[in-house]
């Protein structure tokens, strides 16, 4: 979980894995990692907004 998180988000499938990493995800094994399981959703973001961003340079 923690290698697929520190990936960069550069496509629309690479964050459709993280997405579904995310969901997927057992939350029991999520509150053995709490700090981790926090990083996550930062890198999420960051990943969305870097995707967009991306996006509308394109356009």
């Amino acid at each position: 979980m923690t290698a697929i998180m520190e990936q960069p988000g550069t496509t629309m499938e690479g964050m459709l894995i993280k997405a579904q990493a995310v969901a997927t995800f057992n939350k029991a094994i999520a509150r053995k990692y709490p700090f981790e399981a926090e990083l996550w959703a930062a890198q999420l973001a960051a990943s969305v907004l870097q995707l967009a961003s991306a996006g509308d340079a394109s356009a």
